[in-house]
């Protein structure tokens, strides 16, 4: 899908506040409602658009520690690849899991409710799991910038 300078417009319109109506987008975009609608339904088809979610504050929600986790495999199999992204896509604790070049193989991003409930999750999960050899972690003391708003690239 190409996109147009007023898909740009309507994407980084969503990505700030996808909680509103059709008819304010349309506004604040100086558009039709209807034709913001259309150009959403298409942006979804076209899966530019994922989904539409509620962000929290974690530390409202209870989860004080934020850790930067680096992960080494034992090796480098399908099999135990496979299975760490399945561990890692069933706990809750892990909000980011990239695969990396480099140093080591993964890096994940865990929220826990406190240091214990951190180190219950490295040694009952984490350390404990048959894919992984070594880890290496650091608390974050402070968050300076954080948003899931991509660039729009052309605007």
């Amino acid at each position: 899908m190409k996109l147009t300078q007023k898909d740009r417009r309507i994407i980084r319109a969503l990505q700030q506040d996808a909680s509103r109506s059709f008819k304010d987008l349309a506004e604040a975009l100086d558009m039709s409602p209807a034709s913001v609608w259309r150009s959403v339904q298409e942006l979804e088809k076209a899966g530019l658009i994922t989904r539409r979610v509620a962000l929290t504050d974690p530390i409202k929600l209870g989860l004080a520690v934020s850790v930067v986790v680096q992960v080494h495999l034992k090796d480098h199999s399908q099999e135990n690849r496979k299975a760490f992204e399945q561990m890692v896509a069933n706990e809750a604790m892990i909000t980011q899991c990239c695969s990396l070049a480099g140093g080591f193989d993964y890096f994940l991003m865990v929220r826990a409710e406190d240091m214990e409930a951190f180190e219950t999750f490295m040694m009952m999960k984490l350390l404990s799991h048959p894919a992984v050899a070594t880890t290496n972690s650091n608390v974050v003391m402070r968050e300076q910038k954080f948003t899931t708003e991509l660039p729009v690239p052309g605007l």
